[in-house]
């Protein structure tokens, strides 16, 4: 009887959200930076890196994700930026997350993931949300990462960076959220 209610709970949850993903609490309870005029932007300083499907990283659906790779011998940094539909600026005290998660193919080591607030475009704060060494793995599952902002702020990034390693790393952006 406890397991059918922690599943119809989980069900309701996810159909609640209209979202996704493999982890329902996440998605029923993200506030997603989300609206009309919502841009999303691949930024950073890895020329041989990509961003697949940025769009999906401030949709609303936890269940679909953009994807930050970083190849085999790529430095540098690998981001994406969502920033608010005009005319909305979240307050100070807001909370800035991400929710996410990590698939590694080969090695990568001296990582680290960044999330960084902007307010019209000028650098707010930032926060290291976390290091990312793995050799094959173990990926890393669905997850929130965030801070508690002191500054207002209208666009938030997620920032990849790795030194060194061999073979792809893949940091899913699942949704950018202003709440734990």
């Amino acid at each position: 009887m406890k397991a059918h209610l922690k599943i119809m709970l989980a069900t309701a949850l996810l159909q609640g959200c209209g979202g996704g993903g493999s982890n329902p609490v996440l998605a029923a309870d993200c506030a997603a930076i989300t609206g009309g005029g919502t841009t999303v932007t691949e930024t950073g300083t890895c020329s041989a890196c990509t961003v697949q499907a940025p769009g999906s990283a401030a949709d609303g659906n936890t269940g679909s994700f953009a994807t930050l790779l970083h190849p085999t011998g790529a430095g540098g940094a690998n981001s994406l930026r969502v920033t608010a539909q005009e005319g909305v600026v979240y307050p100070a005290g807001t909370p800035a997350t991400v929710i996410n998660s990590v698939d590694y193919e080969g090695s990568s080591v001296s990582t680290s993931l960044t999330l960084q607030t902007y307010l019209d475009g000028v650098p707010q704060e930032s926060t290291n949300v976390g290091t990312i060494n793995g050799v094959g793995g173990p990926d890393e599952e669905l997850r929130r990462r965030g801070f508690n902002t002191s500054l207002p702020f209208d666009a938030l990034e997620i920032s990849f960076q790795r030194a060194s390693g061999a073979g792809t790393v893949a940091v899913n952006v699942h949704e950018f959220c202003t709440n734990f």
